[in-house]
């Protein structure tokens, strides 16, 4: 795995958003969480690039690091909530943050451990 480049945090940011629809985008209350909704292919790709940060924060090592859904928020930059399956029942929930372009990288900044599927992503 390679950490991204500040260039390519930069544009993280912008397929992340370009990424929600129209409907999503008018619908997100400034502060608050969008719903829930299934990771797209990209977004995909991104978060899957941060499982070692992910095991990193949470003490644990994964066979498996699926992400199956988010939520985003938008701050000075943008909050993710991400649901990983991490083998058989098992998901973590990880807060991920992409700062505005040039304020540095996408990084992971919380983790959730011993969560269940079917657990919602809540705001921590």
């Amino acid at each position: 795995r390679t950490k991204p480049s500040s260039r390519d945090s930069k544009a993280t940011v912008s397929v992340l958003y370009c990424n929600q629809s129209k409907k999503e985008k008018e619908k997100m209350m400034c502060g608050g969480t969008t719903d829930a909704r299934a990771v797209d292919p990209e977004n995909k790709t991104i978060f899957t690039g941060l499982q070692s940060q992910v095991e990193s924060m949470s003490g644990k090592t994964f066979t498996e690091f699926e992400p199956v859904l988010m939520k985003s928020q938008v701050v000075a930059g943008a909050n993710y909530f991400v649901k990983f399956n991490v083998g058989g029942d098992s998901c973590v929930h990880a807060r991920i943050h992409q700062p505005l372009p040039g304020q540095g990288d996408i990084s992971v900044v919380g983790v959730l451990n011993d969560k269940a599927p079917s657990d919602p992503i809540d705001y921590f």
